[in-house]
């Protein structure tokens, strides 16, 4: 699966929230999906690296997406970011994503994400969490 079947993919778990996928080259930074609580960027890498402590690179995980995450989510808005390496998908809000994409190994994502699942997506539990929010968090 690309990123593109990811996107596909998380439209139809999160048809009953209204989401829409989001190409907005106008304004760089802009999430991937939108929903009725928020936004959630994505990523995908096909594979963990080879050793337990190299960081997981994610060079396509740009400046302009890092600082949108982060700013929404410190103004109190909904901001996520879904990564799927190899078959598993890991949360994150969007201030952490910041901090831990690109740079963490595989033991540091999973510690810091908000929930994980593998070998597949739990879409009835991807939905509560977007669904309720900061609130599921607490």
């Amino acid at each position: 699966m690309s990123e593109k079947g990811m996107r596909r993919r998380v439209i139809q778990v999160l048809k009953k929230l209204d989401a829409i996928a989001v190409e907005n080259p106008a304004y760089p930074g802009t999430p991937d999906v939108w929903y009725m609580e928020g936004a959630l960027e994505l990523k995908w890498a096909r594979k963990w690296p080879t050793h337990e402590d190299t960081p997981l690179r994610m060079p396509h995980f740009t400046r302009q997406q890092k600082l949108w995450l982060a700013k929404r989510w410190n103004m109190g808005g909904e901001a996520y970011l879904l990564l799927k390496v190899g078959r598993e998908w890991l949360l994150f809000d969007g201030l952490t994503a910041g901090l831990v994409i690109g740079t963490a190994n595989k033991a540091e994502l999973r510690a810091a994400a908000i929930s994980s699942w593998r070998p597949s997506l739990s879409e009835r539990e991807l939905l509560r969490i977007l669904k309720n929010g900061r609130s599921t968090l607490s």
